[in-house]
């Protein structure tokens, strides 16, 4: 199970109301900061609970503006708004998706469009920073009737601003000083020179 086993936490996203059951569950421990530039890790499971075989089932990862695909297993196709795969499963056969996304920044989310799909009640989203919604849908390949779909939400909080140590401030002062009196102290050292020459 890999990455799923190993570093996820919090509770997973569920969608089980068709004959796809899809769980959505993002990296990290609970509550883990967010930031622009920052990637994230989502382990994906489809499973076809119903009695009909699907060849050619296309599931699709939704990513807000400005996220691009750092890796996938399985490998993955990246393009218009998300990632994608082609996948068949038989009645109660289940596939285990892995995949890292690189976060954009909080403009591109506010500016970008995504394709429209039926949201969860996101009422406690968070209070600073810009929310982000991935969702994961699963559609048959002929006709691209909508299977299920599931979403995560989360909080891309803005950048940190580095902030200098004040002493390495009184170091670059206190060296420019030094620096300034040194140069003083060695003109007028050579002015004396050649007034006793």
């Amino acid at each position: 199970m890999g990455l799923a086993a190993a570093i996820l936490g919090g509770a997973p996203a569920h969608a089980a109301d068709g004959p796809i059951a899809i769980t959505v569950q993002r990296g990290g421990e609970p509550g883990a900061e967010i930031r622009e530039g920052d990637t994230v890790d989502y382990a994906i499971t489809v499973e076809n609970t119903g009695d009909e075989a699907y060849a050619d089932l296309k599931v699709s990862h939704l990513l807000p503006a400005g996220f691009t695909l750092s890796r996938a297993e399985p490998a993955a196709v990246n393009g218009g708004g998300g990632v994608g795969w082609i996948v068949s499963l038989e009645p109660g056969e289940r596939v285990e998706i892995e995949d890292t996304v690189r976060v954009g920044s909080g403009d591109q989310i506010e500016q970008g469009q995504l394709v429209v799909v039926d949201q969860p009640d996101l009422s406690a989203a968070p209070d600073e920073g810009t929310g982000f919604t991935t969702t994961v849908c699963a559609a048959t390949a002929e006709g691209g009737a909508i299977l299920g779909c599931v979403s995560d939400q989360a909080a891309l909080l803005d950048p940190e601003t580095p902030i200098s140590p004040w002493w390495w401030t009184a170091a670059a002062l206190g060296a420019a000083a030094v620096a300034g009196a040194a140069f003083v102290l060695f003109r007028r050292f050579l002015k004396a020179r050649r007034r006793h020459a």
